[in-house]
């Protein structure tokens, strides 16, 4: 934490979701003006930090320095043990069935968990420390990815989920969940990304994992590697559910400005790998997102993103030549 004065508030509401009844948000706020937050909801608990402006919703009151410490190592804490559930898993899964595949994905996830855990140990880095903030169109946006159960939107069901969204190039909110599904998940898409029928069979259900990324996105930009491909999973997802209108959100594709900008290959894991992005935890969503935000800061920085690139799905076809009329009189 910062040595420096500062302030600290809280804000109390209630809820009436049945799992969720109430909600507490402890606000630092320090003298030059950073301001971070712990918000803590009885179903569970996320840390965000916001930036550069200052905003404390109405009825927050006075509050202390260990207050707000209390609420964020507790928040420490549940990510710790999170961790330690994917590693007792991982071993679990080494022991019963010797899969390598499956616990090389577990250790992935094990490691990224491991590298936000001590990400969300350090205090906020002001503004004017950090390299230039994503400006324009890139303002406002949420990176998100999908783990599903094949390739097809209208057979095939949403296993994952996940979504951060950043405000001037910082993240401000964030959510991940597994989608229940009690259907039939083939060997390979467990072999690649590690999800088991176990995992999502207790899962939230999908209006409530639906209502959550529509909660954490909102009307941001949407943004994503092969974008469209999640777009049309959580649409089909909306509409089984009865939201039968695809999200009104405009979208970028990472993959589209790769494919424009750069020679082949395209696949995201690829492209990490030569501009030197870690991929560690590969084909799970959070880990994806991590990896899609982060190509696009590359992307943008070496490049700024323009409007063109704005729903694009494809790169830019080359205009037909108009055919030859044929003609008697040839030269």
């Amino acid at each position: 934490m910062s040595s420096q004065p500062a302030f600290y508030f809280l804000h109390h509401a209630g809820l009436s979701s049945e799992k969720c009844s109430w909600r507490r948000e402890h606000f630092e706020l320090t003298a030059d003006g950073r301001l971070s937050s712990v918000t803590e909801r009885e179903d569970k608990i996320s840390f965000t930090c916001l930036y550069p402006k200052l905003w404390l919703p109405a009825g927050v009151v006075m509050s202390t320095r260990d207050a707000y410490r209390a609420a964020k190592l507790r928040h420490v804490q549940a990510l710790r043990l999170a961790l330690k559930k994917v590693r007792d898993e991982q071993a679990a899964r080494k022991l019963l069935r010797g899969g390598a595949a499956r616990n090389q994905h577990g250790a992935e996830e094990a490691g990224a968990l491991e590298l936000m855990a001590v990400a969300l140990e350090q205090p906020p880095v002001a503004l004017a420390q950090t390299p230039a903030v994503l400006a324009g169109i890139l303002d406002d946006y949420t990176v998100f990815d999908c783990e599903t159960t094949g390739f097809s939107h209208e057979k095939d069901h949403l296993l994952e989920i996940a979504a951060t969204r950043y405000t001037n190039g910082k993240p401000v909110d964030s959510m991940q969940s597994f989608v229940r599904y009690t259907g039939y998940i083939p060997p390979r898409i467990t072999e690649l990304t590690g999800i088991s029928t176990k995992q999502v069979f207790h899962a939230p259900e999908a209006l409530d994992v639906m209502k959550e990324f529509r909660r954490v996105a909102g009307d941001s930009l949407l943004v994503g590697h092969n974008v469209t491909f999640d777009l049309r999973f959580v649409n089909a997802t909306r509409a089984r559910l009865g939201a039968y209108q695809a999200l009104p959100n405009s979208f970028l594709c990472t993959q589209v400005v790769a494919t424009r900008r750069y020679p082949a290959p395209h696949k995201l894991g690829e492209l990490c790998a030569r501009f030197g992005i870690s991929n560690t935890g590969a084909h799970r969503a959070m880990a994806d997102v991590l990896m899609t935000a982060k190509l696009l800061q590359h992307m943008h920085q070496a490049q700024p993103i323009t409007a063109d690139l704005l729903n694009a799905t494809g790169t830019a076809k080359p205009k037909a030549k108009a055919a030859a009329i044929p003609t008697l009189f040839a030269a």
